[in-house]
């Protein structure tokens, strides 16, 4: 990972956000403290909550029908 300063970003914006296009990974100082990074979105790792899971099932009465059933004979 690249480590840059905040002014440097601001000197050259278009050849650093080419260098990220090409698969690298820049950390922006300012003050010489980190203040950012940035990634290409290739190498964005995407978050828990929004990978798929595999729908669960059942085999037996659905809750939904036995509530019913349970209010129908009260």
């Amino acid at each position: 990972m690249r480590q840059i300063s905040w002014n440097e970003l601001l000197t050259s914006p278009a050849e650093l956000l080419e260098w990220i296009q090409q698969g690298n990974a820049l950390r922006i100082y300012q003050s010489g403290k980190p203040i950012a990074e940035l990634l290409p979105l290739s190498a964005t790792p995407q978050p828990a909550w929004k990978h798929s899971i595999q729908r669960m099932s059942l085999s037996g009465v659905k809750l939904s029908a036995e509530i019913l059933h349970d209010r129908d004979e009260s």
